[in-house]
């Protein structure tokens, strides 16, 4: 894989500059410190399904193999262990 199939791409954040930047990278360290599990899902309905259930959104990225291409999406779990899981396990 080169670079570009392997990209990473964090959800959107409003620009934020001085003092307001600082606590912004504050916050998303804290947050991603709070964060028990990680599951990487593909398509939106399995990403729905975790995000309905409490799963925060942390990145994106992009992958290809080929000709083939998809949309990989990085979730988090901040509650109690063992983390809540769609019902149906095919997600």
């Amino acid at each position: 894989m080169n670079d570009q199939e392997n990209q990473v791409t964090s959800f959107p954040q409003p620009e934020r500059t001085g003092y307001a930047a600082v606590q912004q990278q504050k916050e998303l360290r804290m947050a991603m410190e709070d964060v028990k599990q990680i599951k990487e899902t593909n398509g939106s309905d399995r990403t729905n399904a975790y995000l309905e259930q409490g799963w925060v959104p942390l990145a994106t990225s992009q992958r290809q193999e080929g000709n083939d291409q998809w949309v990989v999406y990085s979730l988090g779990w901040k509650g109690d262990l063992p983390a809540k899981m769609p019902a149906d396990m095919w997600l």
